[in-house]
């Protein structure tokens, strides 16, 4: 992760030598804004905007827990029941998700068993010996875990951001904290909530919802600025 945002740094002083800088990264973009941001600052370059745009430091959704990899969100892949679901109401949600697609409840149970760790690599390393390609039904997927494994290694979180994240937040996302995560890591979290869900956000259903958001947020943020050179 730190080789990333060192070369999008590196290409970025090449057309703004110095700051304030004003950095924002949708889903995995986010958490590259975030490192650049955090370089930037330990180099003594004035940051003025850090936007993450609905993702965590490490996935933090429905079903999240200290011992299960961040590799696996539930993008994409029919979700479980409603947390405090019943049992009845449970057996409900699988009937319907069989009935609608065995092939969508095939794949939820592998991810929700965890099998899938050990059968999508396999699947991946095959198509790309055969084929030299992914088949496009599992890119997503392959994109996401291979992004995730790179930017993990010695990828430190200690230290954190002295300065203030702003957070945009569908609100068909769910996370298991207030912060999706960002709390330990940033001086301060604001956090903007939007209309919408993670994929909507580069539709026309949800990118009006996430402009407005951003909008306000840099607005604020200008004007928090402006104000601190008047008393400089």
């Amino acid at each position: 992760m730190e080789t990333f945002a060192a070369h999008y740094n590196s290409e970025m002083r090449k057309v703004q030598p110095q700051g304030p800088y004003w950095l924002a990264g949708y889903s995995f973009g986010g958490i590259c804004a975030y490192e650049m941001a955090r370089q930037l600052r330990e180099s003594g370059e004035e940051v003025a905007f850090v936007g993450v745009i609905d993702i965590g430091p490490g996935f933090r959704g429905r079903g999240w827990n200290a011992r299960r990899s961040p590799l696996r969100p539930w993008f994409g892949i029919a979700p479980p029941p409603e947390e405090g679901a019943t049992f009845w109401d449970a057996a409900g949600h699988y009937r319907s998700m069989v009935i609608d697609s065995p092939v969508r409840f095939a794949r939820h149970m592998m991810v929700r068993t965890g099998i899938s760790r050990v059968v999508d690599p396999i699947r991946f390393e095959l198509d790309l010996r055969r084929h030299g390609v992914v088949r496009p039904e599992w890119r997503l997927w392959y994109s996401w875990e291979e992004h995730w494994r790179l930017a993990a290694r010695r990828w430190s979180r200690r230290g954190g951001y002295p300065g203030c994240v702003d957070l945009f937040w569908a609100n068909e996302t769910a996370s298991a904290d207030a912060t999706m995560g960002w709390g330990p890591m940033a001086a301060d979290v604001r956090i903007h909530r939007f209309d919408g869900d993670h994929f909507g956000v580069l539709e026309e259903r949800g990118a009006g919802s996430l402009a407005r958001a951003l909008e306000t947020a840099i607005a604020e943020a200008l004007s928090r600025s402006q104000s601190e050179e008047r008393s400089v």
